[in-house]
């Protein structure tokens, strides 16, 4: 009998903790938004020189205290850089400073503020733009975000005037 009862606790302590899920109020399940996500994100700068599109890549670093710092790469395509002509990018950008915000209600979901420095690693016309050249120092950015439950999967859209982007993040 005794073996009995411990093999049924045993079977309980183990269902137990099979059913057992992160929740936040309202016992809905919690998301966990920290450790490392890789993204990749896509679209276009509305600026004064012209419509830019990009792409970028890169790490994201996010603690438990729910501030981010990353860098990525970044490639730009100007139609017509400053009356120049076409002129292409490739960029080195590092993000700081930055802070999630995320939603009481749900926080799957929330903003991310960071201010980013890029500075240009190659150029298709270095007589423009040489490698060195920083493009925007401190640069205020701002993405939403909705996370997966266990934050496994997070969809980036961006939320800076004058940027219309998207992308996915995953954790690492």
């Amino acid at each position: 009998m005794k073996k009995f009862n411990r093999l049924l606790l045993g079977t309980l302590v183990v269902t137990a903790m099979l059913g057992t899920t992160n929740t936040f109020a309202g016992g809905k399940p919690a998301c966990r938004i920290n450790g490392t996500v890789s993204y990749v994100y896509t679209g276009t700068s509305f600026a004064p020189t012209g419509n830019i599109q990009f792409s970028e890549t890169g790490i994201l670093e996010i603690n438990r205290n729910n501030s981010v710092s990353g860098e990525g790469t970044i490639t730009f395509q100007f139609p017509n850089f400053n009356g120049q002509g076409p002129l292409w990018l490739l960029l080195n950008e590092v993000q700081t400073n930055g802070v999630i915000t995320q939603d009481p209600a749900n926080p799957c979901v929330g903003n991310a503020d960071f201010l980013a420095t890029a500075t240009v690693v190659n150029s298709s016309n270095p007589a423009i733009v040489p490698p060195g050249f920083v493009l925007y120092a401190d640069a205020q950015r701002s993405i939403s975000f909705a996370a997966a439950l266990k934050g496994d999967q997070v969809n980036l859209i961006s939320t800076s005037p004058g940027t219309i982007a998207s992308g996915t993040g995953f954790k690492q």
